[in-house]
């Protein structure tokens, strides 16, 4: 079986649109944001693999289908505005690239259940900009990184028409690269048409799936393993904004690394406890904003930030999707930290395996959040895996 997505396959193209409404629970949000409605349209191509493509990766998740797609957001219907400010300010739209997956959950006769991941890059025209567009605090720069999900339920027409209705939630923020940076999250119903290029081989659209066959005994090889990463993480200081307000907000680099034993148990899955560190040194300009700010009383100051993280790895060919939650064992970080922070932070990110080392060595990033919904930064790594690795 042939692991690169060549173009032997099922290919199809899809439109797509989506009824959104704006998150508002965060106070910040809701001083400055009176209507909510968000209008998302798409087209997309998609590959699924055959039977001339398959892979063990490939039965293990039930045949996903792999996506790119262009995305136009419309948020001119919001309205952004304070009392203070003689005008509205606007978002407009965004438009997007993004790449993603379609997992199939189950099937009956023409029905499915599928779930979807998607994950880019949106550009807006209209940021925050501080004397022509002052209260979008919910867009900072005119790059976004852009997330979402979806459950969907999919009806197939005919052997190349599939109708689906399903809930999807996005996601814009800039990832802290910028600032301000509230971030615009919508949910709401979708409705979407694909259209297949190829027909597809079952013989009836009334039969169920078909199952798997089983993983072989290579498939399912368990071991351990140790990863080291080395990392850059990257952010724009909160502290720096609320005392300035301005659109200039430099970004700091900072290492970062990572030690976790894991152990591979299924041809998909992998889970470790870490062991992170990060060398902070920005915090000693996060003390000066904070004398300025007069909250510096009563704070500690270390740029050693150490935790221990539960991980968990999923793999597809040579990609990998990785998750974690961890607790700080070591973080002083001055006055806002304690408000918009907390002791627990969670990453989730994506990895190329490379093929020529076995999938010993990897690139790839992580996004690091606190309360599962406010950014920390971005960390772009470089790992290694020591210890025994598969050829699957």
């Amino acid at each position: 079986m042939p692991d690169s997505i060549g173009p032997s396959g099922h290919w199809a193209v899809e439109v797509a649109a989506n009824a959104g409404n704006m998150l508002h629970g965060d106070p910040d949000i809701q001083q400055i944001l009176h209507t909510y409605h968000v209008n998302h349209y798409e087209i997309k191509a998609s590959w699924q693999a055959n039977e001339d493509s398959e892979t063990p990766f490939d039965h293990s998740l039930n045949l996903p289908e792999l996506q790119a797609g262009i995305l136009y957001s419309d948020f001119s219907h919001l309205d952004i505005s304070r009392p203070q400010t003689p005008y509205t300010s606007r978002i407009g739209h965004i438009l997007t690239l993004y790449g993603g997956a379609r997992l199939n959950l189950y099937r009956l006769h023409r029905w499915n259940l599928d779930f979807s991941l998607q994950h880019g890059i949106g550009y807006c025209p209209n940021p925050f900009d501080e004397h022509t567009n002052n209260d979008n605090l919910i867009i900072g720069s005119p790059l976004s990184i852009y997330v979402a999900g979806g459950i969907h339920l999919g009806y197939d027409i005919s052997r190349q028409w599939k109708l689906s209705v399903g809930a999807e939630f996005k996601h814009y923020s800039n990832g802290t690269l910028d600032r301000p940076n509230l971030g615009a999250n919508t949910v709401g119903p979708t409705i979407s048409l694909k259209y297949g290029l190829q027909t597809y081989p079952q013989t009836s659209l009334n039969e169920e799936e078909v199952e798997s066959p089983p993983l072989s005994e290579g498939d399912r090889r368990k071991f351990f393993y140790v990863e080291t990463i080395a990392g850059l993480g990257m952010k724009a200081l909160i502290d720096r904004f609320n005392v300035y307000h301005t659109s200039y907000n430099p970004v700091y680099g900072f290492p970062t690394f990572l030690v976790t034993p894991m152990y591979r148990y299924h041809l998909l899955h992998a889970t470790g406890i870490g062991i992170d560190y990060t060398y902070a040194d920005y915090v000693y300009k996060i003390k000066e904003y904070d004398h300025i700010k007069k909250k510096e009383a009563g704070q500690k100051y270390s740029p050693h930030i150490l935790g221990f993280s539960l991980r968990q790895e999923l793999f597809y060919r040579h990609l990998s999707l990785n998750g974690a939650v961890g607790i700080y064992a070591l973080k002083n970080t001055g006055y806002i930290s304690t408000i918009n922070e907390s002791s627990v932070y969670q990453h989730i990110g994506l990895r190329y395996n490379t093929p020529f080392t076995n999938e010993r060595l990897f690139i790839g990033y992580i996004i690091k959040a606190h309360k599962f919904s406010k950014v920390d930064c971005v960390q772009i790594h470089l790992g290694y895996r020591f210890g025994k690795v598969a050829k699957y």
